[in-house]
């Protein structure tokens, strides 16, 4: 890995002299393996490229320019901006915590530093020295009235007294006074606290289960049924792009020769014959008259020549004497395997389709690997080719890759270049799946390359933006659904009442999913059970991963409204029955009074709180279980105990293996409608006389454990009715 090295008297900007116009930007910044030394921008041009210390591959070219910093301030804003790039170990700051910026934050930076800087020359301010105290004061009083956002001001004010703070380290002429900006107070005492309420929030929302399921369930069909086709149709097509009438010629030279017999009429009548003997028509296009005519561009592509080559008169009249049909459409050889619904899912693949399929292809497998394996948008986009391993000996799918979240220094600066985690993700196989489909679809190192059909722009090879792999993933809801208007399917992609679907939303989908719904299916029949026992009991449970605290936050959040319904129903009169009944209605009662308004800030709060026993109510399918682990059957075993570490903690119920017999079982009026289901199908089942004896003796215990059931409620209701 390159590291820059600077020229004599530049490794440190306080050390002197100061930079010059040909003192490297990222003097003392580590850089990028594939960075060219010669294309670095130096302190004298007016725009700095800052991409060859970025490291992580979904970043595209990040720049900074002054050409909007007022003109008398120029100097000041490149000397302070270059001074933080560099500055190894920044200055020390009163009541802030001073950390080396990230590489892309200095963008952010130049953007605060310029605010500033225009306030002041605005009020006829044309040099730093000249700033005084009332200049801080009304700047800050300016600020309040502005339409800029708390955090926004909060991050404005920080900038300034950053830039004070760097004084030192810049040339006095660029330097602010000496007195120390509003007279030391933080933004805090500044601009007050944040007025954001004190309920728990999360401003990413989640895609509705109404969006996501069908999204899901279409990603699937793409990665898995129908990728084989689009990945052939792509090997197909691939000769066809990058390719130039001199490299033709120099690979084909007996298509140079002349006559009604020389290479290009042997391979017209190939083609012919070829096309023939398959079954298959000509290419063809409508021309501006509405007529379909003989695609000439594609008939070229098929034989590796110029068009205009294959128009001339003799070979026009090869394909007229064909008596093959002609079609609207430039039909691939490749047949089309994948089903759907028992047919294929196209009838061919068209030339002109393959391009556009190529990308729908990759916006669903970016859905299929976001969603199911819950990992950070940035860490996605770079996983490289070989990511994915399977583990025989614990039967699971291992997603390796790199993190930059909390990757930091013995400094505790940002690490650039990130850290390979040391625990990687498990994921369900049909991430396994997605990822070995974007494998064959091109030959770059990056699963997510910004180029997958066509030439390899100039710069470095990176892997898809943030915002690119959002209009893919849009792109793939459009396709399907005009794919099911063009067909009469009503299995489409509906909008989101959170607009676009874009791939930060997914890991709290998912989080939301395997709390609401843990027995909920994704699809083609893969568990959110599955998926929750994999994701925070697996190596991607830990902490590093930052799933779980996702998972603590929605956990938090679906506690609180399942107790707030549950008093509500006991407020109107819900009648409780079993031998957790009391502590059910102890625990309901007042239960949402207790919580409301608690502030949570991370998922370790929640985490925290959610191990208070007032929030231990769990509802279930024909019971609710009041949680208590020490009288608890499902936690008698001790190989259930989890560590306490994990997201899963060992606090909780395993409403799957709910034994009768347990003394947390309660249940309210909505469970009894359950029972009363079961036991109406279990006396059709008793009634049945040819039933084998060993089945009717078991099902008429069961009805009778039920009835027992039915009447301990009924008890319960009986004394709870007002007499007359």
């Amino acid at each position: 890995m390159n590291t820059s090295s600077a020229p004599a008297g530049h490794s440190d900007p306080s050390a002197g002299p100061y930079p010059g116009p040909a003192t490297p930007v990222l003097v003392n910044r580590r850089l990028r393996p594939d960075a060219d030394p010669a294309g670095l921008s130096v302190f004298g041009d007016a725009r700095w490229n800052l991409s060859p210390a970025i490291f992580e591959d979904h970043y595209t070219t990040m720049t900074i320019g002054f050409g909007r910093v007022p003109r008398p301030f120029v100097p000041a804003a490149k000397h302070y901006v270059w001074a933080e790039l560099n500055t190894g170990t920044p200055p020390v700051l009163k009541h802030a915590r001073m950390t080396r910026l990230a590489v892309y934050s200095h963008m952010v930076v130049a953007r605060r530093v310029r605010t500033f800087l225009s306030w002041l020359e605005a009020r006829g301010v044309e040099r730093l020295a000249d700033v005084t105290s009332a200049h801080y004061d009304g700047f800050v009083a300016d600020l309040l009235e502005s339409a800029y956002s708390h955090s926004d001001r909060v991050d404005i004010v920080n900038v300034v007294r950053r830039m004070w703070v760097f004084r030192e380290l810049l040339p006095p002429p660029v330097r602010l006074p000496e007195p120390v900006p509003w007279g030391g107070q933080d933004s805090r005492a500044l601009l007050g606290r944040s007025p954001r309420g004190r309920r728990i929030e999360n401003r990413t929302p989640r895609i509705a289960a109404e969006t996501m399921e069908p999204l899901l369930a279409w990603a699937l069909r793409f990665a898995e049924d129908f990728s084989g086709d689009i990945i052939a149709a792509l090997q197909e097509v691939r000769p066809f792009h990058g390719q130039r009438g001199a490299d033709r010629r120099t690979r084909y030279p007996h298509r140079s020769g002349k006559g009604p017999h020389g290479g290009l009429y042997r391979d017209i009548t190939a083609l012919i014959e070829r096309l023939r003997a398959g079954g298959r028509p000509l290419p063809g296009r409508v021309n501006p008259r509405g007529e379909i005519e003989l695609d000439w561009p594609q008939l070229a592509r098929l034989m590796d020549t110029a068009p205009h080559g294959v128009q001339i008169s003799p070979h026009r009249v090869l394909f007229a004497q064909s008596g093959l049909p002609i079609v609207n459409g430039a039909h691939l050889d490749h047949p089309v395997s994948g089903l759907l619904g028992g047919r294929p899912w196209l009838e061919a693949i068209d030339y002109h389709q393959v391009e556009q399929l190529t990308r729908v292809l990759v916006g669903a497998c970016a859905v299929v690997i976001c969603y199911l394996s819950g990992a950070r948008v940035g860490e996605v986009l770079s996983l490289r080719r070989g990511c994915i391993d399977y583990d025989p000996a614990s039967r699971l799918w291992l997603m390796h890759g790199r993190k930059w979240k909390g990757a930091r220094d013995s400094h505790g600066a940002k690490m650039p270049e990130g850290q390979i985690r040391e625990h990687p993700w498990v994921v369900a196989e049909p991430v396994a799946r997605a990822v070995g489909a974007l494998e064959q679809m091109h030959a770059s190192d990056l699963l997510f390359s910004a180029v997958v059909l066509g030439k390899k722009p100039s710069g470095r090879d990176r892997a898809k933006s943030t915002a690119e792999i959002g209009e893919t993933i849009t792109e793939f809801i459009d396709w399907v659904n005009a794919y099911c208007r063009a067909r009469g399917r009503r299995d489409t992609i509906p909008a989101d009442p959170g607009g676009a679907i874009t791939p930060s939303r997914f890991r709290r989908t998912l989080a939301w999913f395997i709390c609401r719904r843990p027995r909920g299916l994704v699809a083609c029949a893969l568990q959110y059970a599955h998926l929750h026992v994999q994701m925070t009991l697996g190596y991607s449970g830990t902490y590093a991963s930052g799933f779980p605290d996702e998972m603590a936050l929605e956990q938090w959040l679906t506690r609180l409204e399942d107790l707030e319904d549950a008093e509500r129903r006991l407020q109107a009169g819900e009648h409780v029955s079993g031998p957790a009944a009391d502590a059910y209605r102890a625990r309901v009662t007042g239960g949402t009074g207790r919580f409301a308004g608690r502030v949570i800030r991370s998922g370790r709060q929640a985490r925290s709180v959610l191990a208070n026993p007032a929030l231990q109510i769990y509802p279930g399918e024909a019971m609710t279980c009041v949680f208590d682990p020490s009288t608890a059957l499902c936690q008698m075993q001790e190989d259930r105990r989890q560590d306490a570490d994990t997201a899963d903690a060992s606090g909780t119920p395993d409403l799957a293996d709910c034994r009768p017999g347990c003394r947390n079982l309660a249940r309210t009026d909505r469970d009894m409608r359950h029972i009363h289901r079961q036991a109406e199908r279990l006396r059709l089942l008793v009634d049945d006389h040819l039933s084998p004896p060993i089945r009717l003796d078991r099902e008429r215990r069961q009805l009778d454990h039920l009835n027992q059931i039915i009447a301990e409620h009924g008890q319960v209701t009986a004394r709870k009715k007002p007499t007359t």
